[in-house]
């Protein structure tokens, strides 16, 4: 169970996480739009009379290129943590990881049991607690 600090922890490393890649988005879309060049948009601007109508080059505003770029940065930024990064962390199932230790009749299947635990596992609280009991309670049998 995790406590209140390394609640604290992860929402400040999350913050953290995030303005870094707004800032990292921010920087790649100024270079991005500095490769694009001079951007145009061309508009027909109708001229009284017997003419056809005149064609004018109008230049975008660069910031709205910058918050495409920056938009487009983020976008695949939260893309990445939501398919990549949310998957990282425990790896492991508590209640099968409860049910291996729970299974053990001794103090000797036990230790088998908790080296058969990964170094994840081994760190539980929950894990680590159950562990302690059982082996009191196998430690008070023998």
């Amino acid at each position: 169970m995790a406590t209140d600090n390394d609640k604290l922890f992860k929402d400040a490393q999350f913050r953290k996480n995030a303005f870094i890649a707004f800032f990292n988005a921010n920087n790649a879309a100024v270079e991005m739009v500095k490769l694009e060049g001079p951007q145009f948009e061309k508009k027909k601007i109708p001229k009284k009379g017997k003419t056809p109508a005149k064609v004018v080059e109008v230049e975008v505003p660069y910031l709205e290129r910058l918050n495409y770029w920056r938009n487009e940065s983020l976008n695949e930024y939260n893309k990445y943590c939501n398919e990549v990064i949310a998957g990282i962390g425990v790896n492991y199932n508590i209640e099968d990881s409860l049910n291996k230790l729970k299974k053990a009749k001794n103090i000797d299947e036990l230790k088998k049991a908790w080296l058969l635990l990964s170094a994840d596992e081994r760190q539980d609280p929950e894990i680590l607690k159950v562990k302690g009991e059982l082996k009191k309670l196998y430690e008070k049998v023998q």
